[in-house]
């Protein structure tokens, strides 16, 4: 049986959205990747704001802030709602989600589109695209 931080931190490395954290009611449904897809029909009745996500769908477009998964390789004491920074100090999003292992912290939260998760071939930090948070850097891994 998993421990509530053991489950915590498998969901959030997973990137599954939780309801009052990733999913509120602020929340554009095309915004959580897969979450459309396992949720939405487009072939049956109506929904409310089934004009958004059936534009987004078909003009092949991104929510304005995906949430996103991000990595800081120390364990860190990061707050919920902190805001995340791009490398010229601008607000890019806030985190809504915090786990730890016994060696990083992992985040999720919306981030603007903008920022581009790093390469799964990134090898070196410099090449890892990057936020701040709470004067933490962190790389953004999907």
């Amino acid at each position: 049986e998993l421990s509530p931080e053991d489950f915590e931190l498998r969901r959030v490395k997973a990137r599954f959205p939780a309801m009052g954290k990733e999913l509120t009611a602020d929340t554009i449904p095309a915004g959580i990747d897969g979450l459309v897809e396992c949720s939405v029909s487009f072939t049956k009745g109506c929904y409310t704001g089934q004009e958004l996500v059936a534009r987004i769908d078909s003009r092949g477009g991104n929510a304005p802030h995906p949430v996103r998964l991000m990595r800081i390789d120390t364990v860190a004491n990061i707050e919920i709602d902190a805001q995340i920074n791009d490398e010229s100090g601008k607000k890019v999003g806030s985190v809504t989600s915090v786990a730890h292992d016994s060696s990083a912290t992992y985040l999720l939260g919306p981030v603007q589109r903008r920022i581009e998760p790093s390469t799964t071939e990134s090898a070196t930090t410099e090449q890892a695209t990057t936020v701040t948070i709470a004067a933490h850097t962190a790389e953004v891994i999907k």
